[in-house]
């Protein structure tokens, strides 16, 4: 990647203009970071699909006074390698939406903008004159670096036979391992439950680098199987998969934990394997900016909180409750974490459309064009279908309960559509599709995942309202039936007094009796 900065004047103290920037952020397509106020410092990633307007990258900001009570901004701009045409084009969006975070009366001077087309174009053809004069030392591995590779890699094989060596040390007889409380089948469903509907409900899949069980693709296992977890075998319980890098994650199975994390002690990656029948005990130990993951006492590797905050709450309440044994899941506590993770903004807006008690199961996001971005909320009682583009402006949001959907599946491409297909293929994404209430709509460029939870979630509300309706049928025939019983019973009487067997005195006493019961 390629990073450079651009800087901006603006007018205001930076106390009273950082949060209304943070909040500027959020509504302009940057998922925060991380939040520094101390040094007045803010990290972002910007990501948009649009033909003008799109782009990725990611900003570091920093706020300072200046001598006459305005406030200087630092941007550092961050994008990926690739062509010099395209980074240049994705700098210029994140720049630019980054300035409209600022009221153009607000902004007092400007640096000339810089740009980082000539900085890769120089870059590139500096390494190209280092290669035609035969200076490439600093492009390939001499024999030099390749055995500081190996020393390095044989120092961190070391410090893990030692921790390796504790973690057994510290192992109490008579204590079972947390996993082994569990039957294979019922930890992986609970896995598959928690990420349902605790880890991937209201978050930035895009962002994240956390997956767990079945979501977890064989190319992933294979890539890791490589670089890692060379002892993985084809019959383990697949749990939990959190990737950095290609190079750089951890792999929790049923049977062992294999990771290559950077070590407690240092900066530096390690790896090993740690058999899960030796693991009795796992701690997070809490720091500002990072955890350590402490197994049987032992710091084993740390996570760094900032990379994804939603991953790594994710993964600390998987392991609480593992640890506690609770699997039960609850729609409260479903929409007390979806609350935390969406914007203000967004959640005030759908507030507004539930009902007393009803909870907030799934939120995502994908677009019904290219520049407005549909959200589809689903509720304890309804469908939501909400626009971004007329915040603000008035209502307009598709409002559906469950019983009036009448189907929905992921749907093909209008024909023609290039950008949609396009977006399907490289980012595993599809088009979902609803018919309701005599109408029908579709919203485009949901990733698969969101799609197929916003389905599972539709259809099993469908099948407990039809369940309750037709308890509803068959406790109305129930409570009917005795009234046609007694009925029988009463003419029954009547032809006994009729035959001489019970007295007119006696036939109305028992037919009060009966009537009394209605």
């Amino acid at each position: 990647s390629t990073t450079k900065a651009e800087h901006i004047v603006v007018k205001g103290n930076k106390d009273n203009l950082i949060d209304k920037f943070i909040e500027e952020l959020k509504s302009n397509d940057f998922k925060i970071i991380s939040i520094n106020k101390e040094s007045y410092e803010i990290e972002a990633r910007y990501f948009k699909l649009a033909i003008n307007e799109g782009g990725r990258g990611r900003i570091k900001t920093i706020f300072n006074n200046t001598s006459e009570g305005n406030t200087k901004i630092t941007i550092k701009i961050t994008v990926s390698t690739d062509t010099a045409t395209l980074m240049e084009t994705n700098y210029a969006n994140v720049y630019n939406a980054l300035r409209l975070c600022f009221k153009d009366e607000l902004i007092l001077d400007t640096e000339e903008y810089q740009g980082i087309f000539k900085d890769i174009k120089d870059n590139r053809n500096s390494k190209i004159e280092d290669v035609m004069s035969g200076n490439i030392s600093e492009l390939i591995n001499t024999d030099e670096k390749r055995a500081q590779k190996e020393e390095k890699e044989r120092v961190e094989y070391e410090s893990f036979k030692k921790k390796a060596a504790e973690i057994e040390n510290n192992i109490v007889e008579g204590i079972d391992s947390i996993l082994s409380k569990y039957s294979k089948d019922e930890i992986n469903i609970f896995t598959n439950n928690f990420y349902e509907q605790l880890c991937i409900a209201g978050s930035n899949l895009g962002y994240s680098k956390l997956k767990m069980s079945s979501y977890i693709t064989d190319k992933e296992l294979k890539r890791v199987k490589n670089e890692y977890a060379k002892e993985l075998e084809d019959n383990e319980t697949i749990l939990l998969f959190y990737s950095l890098t290609n190079k750089e994650g951890f792999l929790l199975t049923h049977e062992n934990l294999y990771f290559c994390m950077k070590d407690t002690e240092g900066d530096s990656l390690h790896r090993g394997r740690i058999e899960s029948k030796k693991i009795q005990k796992i701690d997070i130990k809490e720091g500002e900016t990072k955890a350590i993951i402490k197994v049987n006492d032992v710091e084993l590797f740390f996570i760094n909180k900032s990379t994804c905050k939603d991953d790594y709450l994710s993964i600390k309440g998987y392991i609480d409750r593992l640890i506690s044994g609770d699997f039960t899941i609850t729609d409260e506590q479903i929409s007390n974490l979806i609350e935390n993770k969406v914007e203000k903004k967004l959640l005030t807006r759908i507030k507004g459309f539930l009902y007393e008690g009803e909870s907030i199961l799934y939120i995502a996001w994908g677009l019904d064009s290219l520049t407005a971005k549909d959200y589809i909320v689903c509720t304890s009682n309804q469908l939501l279908i909400i626009n971004r583009e007329v915040f603000g402006l008035g209502e307009h949001i598709k409002q559906f309960e469950y019983k009036d959907i009448v189907s929905i599946s992921t749907a093909k491409s209008r024909d023609g559509d290039l950008l949609s297909s396009l977006m399907s293929t490289a980012f595993k994404q599809s088009n979902l599709e609803i018919y309701a209430a005599g109408t029908s709509f579709r919203i485009e460029t949901l990733l698969r995942i969101e799609a197929e939870r916003v389905i599972k979630i539709v259809n099993n509300k469908k099948r407990n309202a039809n369940k309750q309706t037709d308890i509803i049928i068959h406790e109305r025939i129930v409570k009917e039936k005795p009234k046609e019983d007694l009925i029988d019973q009463i003419e029954k009487l009547a032809k006994l007094k009729d035959i001489g067997v019970l007295s007119e005195d006696e036939f109305q006493l028992k037919k009060t009796e009966l009537l009394m019961r209605l």
